[in-house]
């Protein structure tokens, strides 16, 4: 029987997040060809549609500011980078939408609307080797940021 436990948190190029709610979608490219003055059409299966995935995220914390900054950071860099949401394998993704959402009504929580779509069998080794770079930082940059964050709330 299925363990109905909550998600798990997941991450993207290593940045941590809580998850609300995800979703992947896939499929088949079938143009349909339409013919004038005709009763007859065509299909024509071109492939796989580039697998896509949304995830509805959250960070709650202290320095939960500093982490938003930093997450949005990282989503809306360049490149392609692994995402991790419990549900899904673990997959080279490109983050395509990332938005922002506080609710005054439950501080110290900010909720994020990501879509990613699938890097695809292009993908860079030097690109991915950037991502994974580009995401340290972030995550240095928020460690950094924490500190400063406390000295001025003091």
């Amino acid at each position: 029987m299925r363990d109905f436990r909550p998600l798990l948190p997941g991450s993207f190029k290593g940045f941590p997040f809580q998850v609300d709610k995800e979703t992947a979608e896939g499929g088949r490219c079938v143009p349909v060809h339409e013919y004038v003055r005709s009763e007859d059409f065509d299909t024509e299966d071109t492939g796989q549609k580039a697998p896509t995935f949304s995830v509805t995220a959250y960070l709650a914390s202290d320095d939960v500011d500093a982490e938003a900054t930093a997450l949005f950071a990282v989503c809306s860099g360049p490149g392609a980078g692994l995402l991790v949401v419990d549900g899904i394998a673990p997959t080279l993704a490109r983050c395509t939408k990332v938005k922002r959402s506080g609710d005054k009504d439950r501080m110290g929580l900010i909720a994020f609307d990501l879509e990613f779509v699938a890097a695809g069998g292009q993908g860079n080794f030097v690109s991915t080797l950037f991502d994974l770079a580009t995401a340290s930082a972030a995550g240095a940059l928020a460690s950094l940021v924490r500190p400063a964050l406390q000295a001025i709330r003091r």
